[in-house]
């Protein structure tokens, strides 16, 4: 094919990046060709075009204007594209033929640095997979703080890490092309990158690990390696963390609990009510904290007594909090150092952080003997006084975006920036008496003398007063109503301003690009004050929350036990008002208060009550103190949830399927340390089998698991296993009668009841008076008639007892292959068995 010289030069570009929509500089536009363009075209919603690229037909083509293109990148990126940008690398004027042209920047999903794609409290995850020798590994990158994790489990626990890949939500992921365990990758909601083959090149690896955390180290490194070959310097060696080295909860737990976002308003989340934090990276430490609590004692009471110093001291709260508000997000900001993307702006965020650092770091000199968290955040508070001189006396206070269109560079911080300085003011002073001059000269009052990057400086007048032009004057260019002129005088001084500008910028630019690179080498001072007042940050929110919300300090403790006295929803709490919540005991062992059977009416309180004791586990685990008067938590490794009615039509599952899905997973995965919060099991079924399947759980964790147990129901048979199974204790929210009229108090105590009242829950939700009515009469009808189950006994299945072999008659009925029998068959062998069984009486 016959291509133009441009074009080959783009499809030779393209072909390296072909994975990325390709940004073509022409002139003042990005451009797209062939499919790029088609994509870029649907996407964002511009023209469509058509370009002669030397072929028969136009190719498809479409653009925007480089000045804007953040936007659009960010458009793309978001709706799972990759964006290389391709640059003219030489001066157009210069360019002897074409203009040469290379990638200088991809940007990713998973790899992004910069503020116009990144949400502000929200980390940005890259991960890469792999597996050997039944283990498998999960590497992740947050680039835009400089993170670098590695965590791998037993190829049997792959549920464990679907989990963690749900917490991370990356962006983006990158696998090799043969790796076999698909139920990971659809848990992969970002771009998904497949890799022929192991990287080549030799990568260095910080660390000795099994196979598989190498491979997916070395999978992750030489992807970002490609992207963005700077970043790799401000990883060090990863974080080598075990997923049950925390506190696990699963994504249906995460969304039950609603810990990070509500259905309607996300304010009304755990997160959402507790998020008192002044920065962005406090914002995302939170954040982070909350799907990650600790199991280490120490470390957990490290964390209470640290906010329990700053709940108590009014004055070291608020200067922390006044200062940290001056702060700018010195953790994406030490990354776009290292990376080279810094802007003259960025700088002056550094220096104006550095002031509030010094501040926080001398009020934490007064407290730090009394923590060990603050004597830690205090110690990784470096001065960096030499980069708060060094911008101060180089950058000017009010910079522009960009270091290479001049205007960043300090009057008195370099004499040849001076000089120039001065040469160009004075042109520019020569060029307001040359216009006044020659109108003077001329007598053509409306003459301008103007300046445009195409043309440079011209003298433009009026058609009118074109009889008043000298002879000297030489026409530039013609316009609709005037004309544009040079003369030789203005030439001259026009090559004297804008040599003195060009050269002005170009030492402007050397000079930032010096700066720059004398402060990179406080980058590892920058990131460790940024953990540091993050870390900070959060300790801080969770002291406001406990004196915003009146929460106390936890008694944290290996023995499993769970006691709260007047336990609150701290949600639930923020959402009807402190003085309309009803607040409720609880107290949790694994003996003979191990599995609270909870019955009651809907609407009156169970799934609260239930919801609020995993709330206070979660933040006592944090290191928070917890919406209660007294609370005394014991360790919980997991907190395993079955609540409400959801299902998954896509993969073919009902409600009740996902019910049991999830209750296997609870009966499978539990410990003696997991909280088991389980509401209304069974519903999705017929009566007596939803009593079989709840009366077997209950039995199953009573006698394997032995966990701290939350059981709702309406199953009010169930709560015959009080005095029948250890451990089993019934528990009810009362309600007050009158009349007709029922009232909810919304206060669980010991006992239990039989009605449900779901008829007056229907009247409430506004069901036609009829319907309500009929449905009372229905309901007296089957009671008249002994038709109310709480009457019947439900079928006991202790399926979990060692059993005798089965003998005779019983034998014989089990092993009867009833799918193979003719119906003749079966009545001859019923018969068969009654005469046996008759034998027997």
């Amino acid at each position: 094919m016959s291509f133009t010289p441009m074009m080959k030069q783009y499809l030779e570009i393209k072909k390296q990046y072909n994975d990325c929509l390709l940004f073509f500089r022409l002139g003042d536009f990005y451009e797209l060709f062939f499919e790029d363009a088609v994509i870029a075209s649907r996407e964002l919603e511009i023209v469509l075009t058509g370009r002669d690229a030397g072929q028969e037909e136009r190719v498809p083509m479409c653009g925007v204007p480089y000045h804007s293109a953040q936007g659009y990148i960010a458009r793309l990126l978001s709706r799972g594209y990759k964006v290389a940008i391709c640059e003219q690398v030489e001066d157009p004027k210069k360019a002897k033929g074409l203009v040469k042209r290379e990638v200088t920047k991809i940007y990713t999903p998973g790899t992004v640095t910069e503020e116009f794609y990144l949400q502000e409290k929200t980390n940005n995850y890259i991960i890469a997979l792999a597996e050997k020798d039944e283990i498998i590994a999960l590497a992740v990158a947050e680039v835009s703080t400089g993170y670098l994790g590695i965590t791998s489990v037993d190829s049997a626990k792959i549920d464990v890490l679907a989990s963690e890949i749900r917490r991370l939500m990356p962006a983006e992921a990158v696998v090799l092309k043969n790796f076999k365990n698909s139920t990971l990758l659809k848990e992969i909601n970002g771009i998904i990158n497949y890799l022929e083959t192991m990287p080549a090149e030799e990568i260095e690896l910080p660390f000795k690990g099994s196979g598989a955390s190498e491979e997916a180290y070395k999978i992750l490194i030489s992807y970002l390696k490609r992207i963005e070959p700077a970043i790799l310097s401000s990883f060090g060696s990863p974080d080598f963390y075990q997923i049950d080295s925390y506190l696990y909860f699963d994504e249906s737990t995460r969304n039950n609990l609603e810990i990070l976002k509500n259905r309607g308003d996300n304010r009304y989340s755990l997160l959402g009510i507790i998020d008192f934090t002044q920065t962005a990276m406090g914002a995302r430490k939170l954040k982070e904290e909350l799907t990650k609590p600790l199991l280490s004692l120490k470390a957990i009471i490290d964390r209470l007594d640290a906010v329990e110093i700053l709940v108590s001291d009014y004055e070291l709260r608020e200067n922390l909090m006044q200062n940290l508000k001056n702060l700018y997000d010195l953790e994406r900001l030490s990354i776009k150092l290292v990376c080279g993307t810094v802007s003259p702006k960025d700088l002056i965020k550094i220096k104006q952080s550095l002031p509030p650092i010094w501040q926080i770091k001398n009020s934490l000199k007064q407290v730090k003997a009394k923590s060990v968290l603050f004597a830690q955040i205090y110690e990784n508070l470096s001065d960096m006084l030499e980069v708060y001189n060094l911008i101060d006396k180089s950058i000017i206070d009010d910079p522009p975006v960009s270091p290479k269109d001049g205007g960043v560079i300090k009057t008195g911080f370099n004499p040849s920036v001076d000089e120039y300085r001065k040469a160009r003011e004075e042109g520019q002073e020569w060029i307001i008496n040359y216009e006044k001059k020659e109108r003077e000269k001329t007598g053509i009052k409306s003459l301008k003398v103007s300046y445009n990057k195409v043309f440079g400086y011209f003298i433009e007048v009026t058609k009118a007063n074109l009889h008043l032009v000298p002879k000297d004057y030489q026409r530039k260019q013609t316009m609709v109503n005037a004309e544009r002129f040079i003369t030789e005088e203005l030439k001259h001084y026009e090559n004297l301003i804008l040599g003195a500008s060009e050269k002005l910028a170009n030492l402007e630019y050397e000079l930032f690009c010096e700066i720059r690179a004398e402060i990179l080498k406080y980058h590892e001072d920058l990131k460790r004050a940024a953990n540091a007042v993050a870390f900070l940050d959060f300790l801080i929110s969770l002291a406001v929350a406990a004196i915003e919300y009146d929460f106390t300090k936890p008694i944290i403790t290996e023995e499993p036990v769970l006691e709260v006295k007047n336990g609150r929803h701290p949600v639930v709490e923020k959402s009807v008002g402190r003085a309309n919540f009803v607040p409720n005991d609880l107290y949790l062992d694994t003996n003979e208060n191990s599995l609270l059977l909870i019955t009651g009416p809907n609407m009156a309180g169970k799934s609260t009550y239930m919801r609020q004791a995993a709330l206070i586990v979660i933040l006592a685990q944090i290191g928070s103190f917890v919406p209660a008067e007294y609370a005394k938590v014991g360790l919980v490794d997991k907190i395993l949830t079955r609540i409400g009615a959801t299902d998954d039509l896509a993969k073919g599952q009902s409600t009740f399927m996902v019910e049991m899905i999830e209750c296997n997973n609870i009966l499978r995965n539990a410990t003696k340390r997991s909280l088991i919060l389980l509401d209304e099991v069974g519903r999705g079924t017929s009566t007596y089998d939803g009593i079989s399947i709840a009366e077997a759980i209950i039995e199953y964790i009573q006698k394997k698991v032995k966990a701290r147990t939350l059981f709702s129901t309406h199953y009010h048979e169930l709560t015959s296993l009080e005095g029948e199974m250890p451990g089993v204790k019934n528990y009810t929210v009362l309600v007050q009668e009158k009349g007709e009229e029922v009232k909810f108090l919304h206060k669980v105590v010991p006992g239990k009841t039989d009605k449900s009242y779901g008829i007056y829950v229907a009247k409430l939700a506004g069901l036609p008076r009829e319907v309500v009515e009929r449905a009372y009469e229905i309901l007296a009808k089957f009671e008249d008639k002994g038709l109310n189950l709480k009457d019947e006994k439900p079928i006991q299945l202790a399926i979990f007892e060692e059993k005798p072999e089965p003998q005779g008659i019983i034998k014989e009925l089990i092993e009867l292959d009833l799918i193979r029998m003719t119906p003749l068959d079966a009545l001859n062998k019923l018969f068969d068995l009654r005469q046996k069984a008759l034998g027997e009486i």
